[in-house]
């Protein structure tokens, strides 16, 4: 190859390291100090950002993802001005000169990344988010209005990654922005498919924007998922009726997918419909092809719970228990066992199961667990067996862990006087 080859390459490789480095040390530097527009940043720490991103672009000048952020940087910026102007900006009405820089150089930022990678769906909706921001500010558009480039390019976003949630609750919701539901419904029905995490934003986002439970159930459409969480929805504010409707629908569908599933199998334990519940169970425990590992556990957690509010102990330990062979990771399985146990008079396994999850070191969420109600949960055991010492011991851990707690602290205490 030849020396001036090597020397070659060789400089290319440092400048790529020395790029990457720089890049490494701005995205701790976002860690430490996140954008917030609603709180500008220190001078000292944007001027390391801007120029660790400066670096960066100058060592690997191909490099679509420093553009992209030093586009977001500019972006935040413009809207930081925007929401905290400085006492010399513009009077009211006038144009913020400021603000227009910082979103003319976002877009200069933002169009050299998606020439650099032009099949990135977020490069895109990040422009549409530049120019309808460009088009608040008050500039007067050239090419037909900044609001139907934003829309081509949410459009563009979409076919660019048709199945990302977290991106399309986005695109949704600057749908709903721009007045155009039936794109929004669209946008939001791919984000529902991520219901853990997108399913209450979106309806709360929806809830702002519509009169009443009927225009919901309208803007939602007939997909059964969509459904589901709407009933879900629905339900937790109140409309009970509106809400079984939902549910009869989505259960009247011919095929569910696992979350649809779910979510009509966790309706009927809320409303103490055991029966009901085991039935949507025994239909998903049929589907072809079969369901992971982790949704059956899943599901013979459920069947358990059902038999749990029956007080048929018996048969949701054996429920319990077949969830865990399954697949161990599904922590509710571990904490419903322990209560089975519990109430069907064993203490002992009860405890063990317990001291389990605490030695491992098992994730509780607290939509799981609040904290606390473990080693609560504990005392009661070591109660029932007469051991008031490690009981009392519990009670306190459990009300250290959740000091705000009565009913932990109150258990303290009958404790102690009875010591």
């Amino acid at each position: 190859m030849g020396i001036p080859a090597i020397l070659v390459y060789g400089t290319l490789a440092i400048a790529q390291m020395r790029s990457a480095r720089a890049m490494s040390e701005f995205t701790h530097l976002q860690k430490d100090y996140p954008p917030d527009s609603m709180k500008k940043p220190a001078a000292e720490i944007q001027r390391r950002k801007m120029n660790l991103l400066a670096l960066a672009e100058r060592m690997a000048p191909d490099n679509a993802e420093t553009a992209f952020q030093t586009s977001l940087l500019q972006l935040v910026r413009a809207e930081t001005e925007s929401l905290q102007p400085e006492g010399s900006s513009s009077q009211e009405g006038e144009t913020n000169p400021k603000i227009q820089a910082s979103l003319r150089e976002g877009l200069r930022w933002i169009d050299r990344a998606i020439l650099l990678n032009p099949g990135y769906a977020e490069y895109s909706f990040v422009k549409a988010t530049i120019l309808q921001n460009v088009g608040n500010a008050g500039e007067k558009s050239t090419d037909g209005g900044f609001e139907n480039a934003a829309a081509d390019l949410l459009r563009r976003a979409d076919s660019l990654d048709p199945y990302k949630p977290s991106l399309h609750y986005r695109i949704g919701s600057f749908w709903m922005a721009l007045g155009d539901r039936k794109e929004a419904r669209e946008a939001f029905a791919v984000a529902l498919t991520d219901s853990y995490s997108y399913a209450r934003p979106v309806f709360d986002l929806l809830w702002s924007s519509v009169e009443n439970a009927a225009e919901l159930q309208d803007f939602v459409g007939d997909r059964p998922l969509s459904r589901a969480l709407l009933g879900d929805f629905l339900w937790m504010h109140g409309y009970h009726k509106e809400a079984q409707e939902q549910f009869e629908k989505v259960e009247a569908e011919p095929n569910l997918d696992y979350r649809t599933g779910e979510a009509l199998i966790g309706h009927y334990i809320r409303e103490t419909k055991g029966e009901q519940a085991r039935t949507v169970i025994a239909r998903m425990q049929k589907t072809i092809p079969p369901l992971s590992l982790f949704y059956q556990a899943r599901l013979e957690y459920f069947r358990g719970k059902s038999f749990f509010q029956e007080h048929r102990y018996q048969e949701a330990i054996v429920c319990y228990e077949r969830s865990l062979a399954l697949d161990p990771s599904v922590i509710q399985s571990h904490l419903e066992l322990a209560a089975a146990y519990l109430e069907e008079g064993q203490p002992q396994k009860a405890i063990a199961r317990w001291h389990f999850v605490l030695s491992h070191n098992l994730l509780v969420p607290n939509e799981v667990a609040r904290p606390g109600e473990i080693h609560f949960s504990l005392g009661r055991a070591y109660e029932i067996l007469g051991d008031r010492d490690r009981a009392l011991a519990e009670y306190l851990r459990a009300s250290s862990e959740d000091p705000g707690n009565p009913a932990f602290a109150r258990k303290a205490s009958e404790i102690t006087r009875g010591l």
